[in-house]
């Protein structure tokens, strides 16, 4: 049964950071895991999209360019 547009139990509400805090705390000794979540939850990218990056591809990066930098994977 689907649920009604804010009412998902499993997903944050809007301005939750305890779990992400949480999530954070863990992944510090890990941090290409850490890495990976921080820009998976900042800019929405797919699994398969953050693992196909390549050190060379972000290592320069400064706030605000992933976005611009971002491809479509359509075929």
């Amino acid at each position: 049964m689907p649920f009604s547009k804010g009412q998902n139990p499993n997903y944050p509400t809007a301005g939750s950071t305890t779990a992400i805090s949480r999530i954070k705390k863990i992944l510090t000794d890990r941090p290409r895991n850490l890495c990976l979540f921080t820009l998976g939850i900042n800019t929405a990218y797919r699994a398969n999209e953050l693992l196909s990056l390549k050190v060379g591809q972000v290592k320069n990066l400064q706030a605000r360019d992933v976005s611009a930098r971002r491809t479509s994977t359509a075929p």
